[in-house]
């Protein structure tokens, strides 16, 4: 089987996010906020780190909402939420960590929230990659791909490949479409829920009433007579059977 791999190439410099409300007092005005934000490496990174940990509140007309990002306990997670608060200040925008029962917390608010939700959604179920977003060069997609795999993947087999997962099939197509634009094979498997508990994507303990589970399984290093490999402008994928 062959799927064509993205070839289409479309860089974006800004990104505008307008935010229209209500203003307070007995006018009731309606005023409009434009904010302009840079689509550059530190946004490609949050962006990244939305799509794997992040989640949307709503907290008010005023505020419309704060970006929050989740993390573990350990060393390595708190790097990552290390990382994720500078990224906002490379965006010029006041970000907050925080740490509590749950783990390390990073929170934004304003335009920059708004733009992570309504491009790239939330939730576990509702989360997508923009089709703009997949058209943007190889380079800025990598910073992308890189944090996504911090929040949501790990190594496996000694380095040779990563490994993902996700109950939203939009969000595995759109990273198995990334991960080929970067030149690596991938291989999507949909995993059925099991009554009794299931392992998803590394984690340690089974999870229970489990969702079904897209498997995102990237090779970064081909050998010779995968059952899935690239010979540009495709994917070849050695398939045994196909439900339509």
């Amino acid at each position: 089987m062959l799927r064509p791999i993205l070839s289409e190439v479309t860089d974006r410099e800004f990104l505008d996010d307008i935010f229209e409300h209500k203003k307070s007092g007995p006018s009731q005005k309606l005023a409009r906020e434009v904010t302009r934000i840079p689509v550059n490496e530190a946004f490609m990174r949050l962006a990244g780190y939305y799509l794997a940990e992040g989640h949307f509140h709503k907290i008010g007309k005023r505020l419309a909402g704060v970006a929050e990002f989740s993390f573990g306990h350990s060393d390595k997670e708190y790097s990552y939420a290390q990382d994720c608060l500078t990224q906002i200040a490379k965006l010029g925008i006041v970000g907050r960590m925080t740490h509590g029962r749950f783990g390390w917390r990073v929170y934004v608010h304003g335009g920059l929230a708004r733009k992570l939700h309504n491009d790239f959604g939330t939730g576990a179920k509702a989360k997508r990659i923009p089709g703009w977003v997949l058209e943007l060069p190889a380079g800025k997609l990598s910073h992308l791909f890189e944090c996504y795999m911090n929040g949501d993947g790990y190594s496996y087999r000694n380095n040779q490949y990563l490994r993902g997962g996700s109950v939203s099939p939009s969000l595995a197509c759109g990273i198995g479409l990334i991960a080929n634009k970067l030149g690596y094979p991938v291989s999507l498997n949909r995993q059925k829920p099991v009554a009794d508990g299931k392992t998803i994507a590394g984690n340690k303990h089974p999870t229970y009433g489990a969702q079904p589970c897209w498997d995102i399984l990237v090779r970064l290093f081909t050998k010779a007579r995968e059952k899935v490999w690239i010979n540009e402008p495709f994917q070849h994928m050695q398939i045994k059977t196909m439900a339509i």
